[in-house]
C-alpha cells in the first residue's frame, strides 16, 4: 500500500486521543446494555475525532470473486440529499476494482482495515481526477476514508462485514495517518457489537417466547411498533417492551441490525 507523506504533528495518536476513544467505547457499551442504538453515536464520535463532515455505516455481505451486497445503511451528518445522492450513485455504479479505495480495502485480510485516499493517491493526482472534479467537488466533499470490519466470517447468509465511510468537507484537507489509526483502533474495540458466535443464532431464537416470535415476525415486515401493537391488540408500551426484549435476546441494537439477520424469517417459519 503506497502512503503519501504525513506531517509529524498529525501522524501519531496522542494521549488525549486515547482518552477520547476509551470514553466513546464506554458510551457505546452503555448504549448497547440499555438496548439503545449504538451506530449513530459511534459515527458521531468518530466524525468528531477525524474531522469528518459526514459518515455512513453499511452492513454488507461479501464473498470471493463476487460483488459486495449492501444490506442496510446508517448515515450521519449529510445535510444535502443532492450531494449525498451524487456521491452514492457514483459509488454504486463504479466496480470495486475500478475504485482505488475500495479495491485497496478489498485486498486486505485484516479484521479491521482502514484506507484513506492519501494512502493510494497523491493530492495532486486526486485534484486532477474526474472523481474529485465531477463528483466530490460539486458535492462539497474534499476527501474520503473507508474502513472494513470483518465479522461472522463463516456465515453464508448474514452480513459478514461492516463498511464505514468518512467524508471531509471541501477546503478541510486530507485525512491524516493519525485519523486513520483512530478509526482502526475504535472499530477494533467495537467488533463485539456485530460478532455473533457461530451456531448461536438458533439458541437465541429458542430463547424467544411465543409472543416475542409473533412480534418478531411483524417487525421483519418493516412494521413500526405501533403497527405491532395494532395487529396484536396490545398497548404501544407493551409492544415496545417486547421489542426491547427481542433486541436483547438476539444481541442486536437497532432495527437495521435486526433486518440484516436474513436467516431469521426462515428459521422462524421452521420453528413456528
Amino acid at each position: 500500500m503506497r502512503r503519501a507523506p504525513t506531517s509529524k504533528s498529525s501522524a501519531h495518536v496522542k494521549t488525549d486521543d486515547v482518552r477520547s476513544l476509551l470514553r466513546l467505547v464506554g458510551e457505546i457499551r452503555e448504549l448497547s446494555s440499555a438496548n439503545e442504538p449504538t451506530t449513530p453515536h459511534l459515527l458521531d464520535g468518530l466524525s468528531k475525532l477525524t474531522g469528518s463532515v459526514a459518515a455512513s455505516e453499511f452492513a454488507i455481505r461479501f464473498r470471493p470473486n463476487s460483488p459486495w451486497e449492501a444490506l442496510s445503511v446508517t448515515e450521519f451528518g449529510w445535510t444535502s440529499e443532492t450531494d449525498k445522492t451524487r456521491i452514492y450513485d457514483h459509488a454504486l455504479s463504479t466496480p470495486i476494482e475500478d475504485d482505488v479505495l475500495m479495491s485497496e480495502i478489498a485486498r486486505s485480510s485484516e479484521q479491521v482495515a482502514t484506507v484513506a485516499r492519501a494512502d493510494v493517491m497523491t493530492t495532486r493526482d486526486w485534484h486532477r481526477s474526474f472523481k474529485f472534479n465531477e463528483i466530490y467537488g460539486p458535492s462539497q466533499i474534499a476527501d474520503s476514508m473507508v474502513s472494513l470490519m470483518r465479522v461472522n466470517a463463516n456465515a453464508n447468509a448474514d452480513a459478514n462485514g461492516r463498511l464505514f465511510v468518512f467524508k471531509r468537507a471541501l477546503n478541510d484537507g486530507a485525512f491524516s495517518e493519525r485519523e486513520r489509526e483512530l478509526v482502526t483502533l475504535l472499530l477494533s474495540e467495537c467488533r463485539w457489537l456485530h460478532e455473533v458466535p457461530e451456531g448461536s443464532r438458533s439458541s437465541r431464537l429458542e430463547a424467544l417466547s411465543r409472543r416475542e416470535r409473533e412480534v418478531l415476525k411483524i417487525l421483519l415486515t418493516g412494521a413500526p411498533e405501533k403497527g405491532v401493537a395494532s395487529l396484536l391488540g396490545i398497548s404501544r408500551h407493551t409492544a415496545h417492551q417486547y421489542v426491547k426484549s427481542i433486541y436483547r435476546k438476539l444481541a442486536v441494537t437497532s432495527r437495521a441490525q435486526l433486518m440484516a439477520e436474513r436467516t431469521l424469517p426462515r428459521e422462524l417459519v421452521k420453528s413456528a
